[in-house]
């Protein structure tokens, strides 16, 4: 039987690793994107649970990694190829301490690649925020609406990639001449829109992080495991 169970706040997260220890009902647990306190490791691992992680290190569990930081760089590298000198981040502010900084990695990753060529991104065309419809406009659409505006956006995932893309169309400005518009996570909408992105292997991060755990359940003392994700450039027109 497999129990879905979403975190909102650390205190919930603290809440539910003390319910799971103390119920003694859990055969296995994944979590995802959320960094374990050494309390909750140290708990989990007293109480023999096998944990595999999705996305966060944690050296004492199986992990299922991805290189958010390399990402960052590869959207700029492949943006810096087509001509852009003007660049733009649009991303997912970090909601909790427990929560995985991917917003920032991919961010550092950017800034880095073009601080390499010379080229600094300026404070205004960085906009790091909530993910409502509503606050993209608003966020994303003040960078658009610059008299000097960036020649690309690289958007921390491909939701606000396409709802970037959404708000240019209706503010007339134009995906092929004015701006290039970059995702992150290659979902199944992005190739529906011609969403030039980087796949990080969504699906199969769930599959390994399942097989591991399987693993682990069959071998209780085998190695600590730890899989990066490959990487892929997606180009799309």
């Amino acid at each position: 039987k497999l129990v879905l169970y979403a975190i909102s706040s650390s205190r919930e997260l603290d809440e539910y690793v003390d319910m799971l220890v103390s119920s003694k009902r859990v055969d296995g647990l994944i979590v995802l994107s959320m960094s374990l306190k050494q309390e909750h490791v140290d708990n989990l691992r007293h109480a023999l649970i096998p944990v595999c992680v999705v996305e966060a290190d944690t050296p004492e569990f199986d992990s299922v990694l991805v290189d958010n930081y390399r990402g960052g760089r590869i959207a700029a590298e492949y943006l810096f190829r087509q001509g852009c000198r003007k660049p733009a981040f649009v991303g997912e502010e970090t909601s909790g301490e427990y929560a995985v900084p991917a917003t920032d990695l991919r961010l550092a990753g950017f800034k880095d690649f073009f601080a390499e060529q010379g080229i600094e991104i300026k404070e205004r065309n960085i906009w790091v925020g909530r993910t409502a419809e509503e606050d993209i406009v608003k966020g994303g659409g003040a960078i658009l609406k610059q008299k000097h505006r960036p020649d690309c956006i690289f958007a921390s995932s491909d939701l606000i990639a396409i709802r970037l893309m959404q708000v240019a169309k209706k503010s007339g400005v134009s995906l092929s001449r004015d701006v290039l518009i970059f995702g992150f996570d290659d979902i199944d909408m992005a190739e529906y829109v011609n969403l030039t992105t980087v796949n990080q292997g969504l699906d199969e991060s769930g599959k390994i992080a399942s097989e591991l755990l399987l693993e682990r359940l069959r071998n209780p003392n085998r190695e600590v495991r730890n899989v990066l994700l490959p990487l892929k450039l997606v180009v799309r027109n």
